[in-house]
């Protein structure tokens, strides 16, 4: 089932992007899944030219994280991640990529 929102939507509602070098171990293990199946999504030839992990910040202990599929010159589709699995990671982007 699709499920996703706009990045521009998440930051209306006042949401922060997290930089890279504040993840915890484990989204900095997650973000490394993530540049592998970036690859296999640009390989795959589906409009989409990759995909990226984001950690969006609430308040000071609420955090949603996100796949971003890209398109080159504009265009997201922001996917949250709702499982720890990376199984459940790479089925929730396959049942979003068209």
């Amino acid at each position: 089932m699709k499920n996703y929102t706009y990045g521009y939507l998440l930051k209306q509602q006042g949401f922060i992007e997290i930089p890279e070098d504040s993840y915890s171990d484990r989204q900095k293990d997650m973000n490394e899944y993530i540049k592998i199946l970036s690859e296999a999504v640009r390989k795959a030839d589906c409009g989409w030219d990759g995909v990226r992990y984001a950690v969006m910040q609430y308040s000071d202990d609420s955090i949603e994280k996100y796949m971003v599929l890209w398109v080159e010159g504009g265009g997201e589709r922001w996917i949250p991640i709702t499982g720890s699995s990376k199984g459940a990671c790479l089925s929730a982007l396959g049942e979003n990529l068209w």
